[in-house]
């Protein structure tokens, strides 16, 4: 009897995975000629050779540093193409290479009282990896396994580069139509980074569950709502610095929408919304912003905005915002422009501060041609009423996003920061950074800025998140008056002359703002012109530009100059030229800017499969309380033949702050033989 039972069972779920696999498979049973237990459809070889020299050299009055790394790597892969029964049913690509990394590093140390060098060499062999498993990739559920891992070569900015350990794997699902009314993609992965070189340390994991459904509906209406679930863990840095392990968790939930309708079309509804939920530290961020616009003409259309945002932090440092405007735009001609907007908003931010403003605008312009080219003629005003009550002398802004580059200046987005409440942590937030020695402050009137120092632990490019208080400005009522004016003329198509004007006065109502109001007043000249030669293919183009703002904290000028030109060579080449100068003259503080800088770009095709570019930059700045400068050349060439493919470049780099000089050398050649 329970042989029968059995029996029955078995044929009965024979039976249905038959049926089901019938159900699946059924349109690739016509061809034969592509069905097969195992096929290999492509398969490919290499040799790959890379030989790296970096050196860094950094001078100060304390002493002297060398760094030098000679590398050479290896490599031998192999690249597969393949399927199982049918491309349709499962496809493979998998691909894996060994290689032999020759590392020696040394490091020497000259100081009035010390002279010591270290050496230290290691030789490794190790592996990278690659799989995707694609499954029923034409049928509307598809799904995809898959394993990578890779060891590349990261590059930290002026400080070096090391060899990192990349680990991910997970999958892909989806559900799409005619399947599924709603189509559906799900998927789930996890990533793991190691690496250490002398002035970065990588150790970090990321888990990743992300959902996306979206929907498409009439003629041009779509839905979508996407989720993700991520989960990070780090404890990467500088080596010169203490790393505490940090991490945190975070769900994401944003929706947007757009819809047309009408006889025509003439309706718009497009919305936006974002639910953002993240821990260590916590912090709640939510949004929504609909937008209806209305085309009631081919001239004449309006557009409806309202938008909602939600900030929970904790330590009573809450901030709400309700927002709307409603515009106006008429286009009676193409030489006529208008339009009128209203605008209100009320804000209650970290519990400090409560505003609530009001306003108006209009806009216009007008195109006359002349008998030598086109005048454009562009005129507005507004009118604000600001109110504001401050209940804290201190607000607090968290996590304000930084990129530093180079030893540009950037400022932070609120005016009459609290210097020394700046606080400035890697994205990880596993570093602090201390001021004097990774960066530096600048206080110009009501803006703070910070800059990089070259010498310190922030790389070339980093981003940053920065912490800090700023004044509330107190309680008061105050009404901004706006006027612009802008003229431009444009000649023979290549020649631009253009004046603009802007004044916003700002007047007390009633109360007191604690701290100076800021009315501005900016007047700017300038010409560009950008000339064709005739002789030769020549192209030479300029620009020059006077600024004058005149404002009651901080009154600056500046004057801005560039030229470039360029040219074409023999051997299908180009050169182009450019200078730079800028010169800002700060009335009420002694931090000016006066930056020089020459750049020369050659780029050429010498030969069939052989490409070049070489680079020389140059870049003073005088006029700050650190004294600048920054010299770059690089050279790259590319070259292939038949399957041998050859890689070089090479670069030189000094930059130079105040008594701190830095300088990088760097030059690496690649060779790939395709063995088959």
């Amino acid at each position: 009897m329970k042989t029968r039972r059995g029996l029955v069972s078995v044929c009965v779920h024979g039976a249905a995975f038959w049926l089901v696999s019938m159900w699946c498979f059924m349109p690739l049973v016509g061809v034969a000629a592509e069905i097969a237990g195992l096929r290999l459809t492509g398969l490919n070889a290499f040799l790959e050779s890379r030989n790296r020299y970096s050196e860094t050299r950094i001078k100060s009055v304390s002493g002297e540093t060398l760094e030098r790394e000679p590398r050479l790597q290896k490599e031998l892969g192999l690249v597969t193409h393949s399927y199982v029964y049918h491309p349709n049913l499962l496809q493979m690509d998998i691909s894996g290479s060994v290689f032999l990394d020759q590392r020696s590093f040394t490091r020497a140390q000259t100081t009035v009282s010390i002279q010591e060098e270290d050496t230290n060499k290691d030789t490794a062999i190790t592996w990278n990896l690659a799989a995707h498993f694609r499954f029923l990739r034409e049928k509307p559920y598809p799904v995809t396994l898959y394993y990578q891992r890779q060891n590349p070569l990261v590059s930290t900015g002026l400080a070096g580069s090391f060899n990192q350990r990349n680990t991910e794997y997970g999958l892909k699902f989806a559900l799409l139509g005619p399947f599924s009314p709603i189509d559906v993609q799900v998927g789930a992965s996890r990533r793991t980074s190691l690496g250490e070189g002398p002035s970065q340390v990588v150790d970090e994991t990321f888990d990743l569950v992300s959902v996306r459904a979206s929907r498409t509906f009439l003629k041009d209406g779509r839905a979508e709502l996407l989720y993700d679930l991520t989960r990070l863990n780090s404890s990467s840095g500088s080596p010169d610095l203490p790393i505490l392990m940090n991490g945190y968790t975070e769900h994401r939930t944003n929706f947007n929408s757009r819809l047309r309708f009408g006889g025509d079309e003439q309706y718009e509804l497009s919305e936006t919304a974002t639910y953002t939920w993240r821990s260590d530290p916590q912090r709640l961020d939510a949004r929504f912003s609909p937008v209806f616009r209305w085309r009631h003409s081919s001239r004449l259309d309006t557009t409806y905005r309202y938008d909602f945002s939600m900030t929970n932090l904790p330590g009573n440092a809450d901030s709400l915002r309700h927002a709307g405007s409603a515009a106006v735009r008429y286009v009676p001609n193409e030489r006529w422009f208008g339009g009128v907007e209203v605008h209100a908003e009320k804000a209650d931010e970290a519990s400090a501060v409560k505003l609530t403003s009001f306003g108006l605008g209009s806009s216009g312009s007008y195109i006359q041609p002349v008998p030598f080219g086109r005048l454009t003629i562009g005129l507005g005003v507004n009118y604000d009423l600001e109110d504001q009550k401050g209940t804290l002398n201190l607000v607090s802004v968290r996590d304000e996003s930084l990129t530093m580059t180079g030893v540009t200046t950037v400022t932070l987005a609120r005016d009459f920061a609290l210097a020394s409440s700046v606080k400035v942590t890697n994205t990880a937030r596993t570093q602090t950074f201390i001021e004097g020695l990774d960066y530096e402050l600048i206080v110009i009137g009501s803006q703070t800025q910070l800059r990089r120092l070259i010498a310190g632990n922030i790389l070339e490019g980093q981003t940053v998140l920065v912490d800090y208080s700023f004044e509330s400005r107190g309680t008061f009522k105050y009404s901004v008056l706006g006027s612009r004016f802008t003229a431009e003329l444009e000649v023979a198509r290549f020649y631009r002359l253009y004046l603009r004007y802007q004044d916003n006065r700002q007047t007390v109502q009633s109360g007191d703002p604690g701290v100076p109001l800021n009315s501005v007043r900016t007047v700017e000249v300038g010409a560009r012109a950008n000339v064709p030669l005739r002789w030769r293919g020549i192209t030479v183009g300029a620009e020059a530009r006077y600024t004058r703002q005149e404002e009651d904290i901080a009154p600056f000028d500046s004057t801005k100059l560039d030229a470039f030109m360029q040219l074409p060579l023999p051997y299908r080449s180009m050169l182009r030229l450019s200078v730079r100068q800028s010169l800002t003259n700060n009335y009420n503080f002694p931090s000016d800017n006066k930056l020089t800088g020459f750049t020369a770009t050659l780029r050429s095709r010498p030969m069939h499969r052989l490409s070049t570019t070489a680079m020389v930059n140059y870049e003073v700045d005088t006029g700050s309380l650190i004294k600048t400068r920054r010299s770059e050349a690089r050279i790259g060439a590319d070259w292939q033949v038949r399957r041998v493919k050859v890689n070089a470049f090479a670069l030189y780099l000094q930059e130079k702050q105040g008594e701190f000089d830095r300088e990088r050398l760097e030059a690496w050649v690649t060779v790939r033989r395709e063995l088959w």
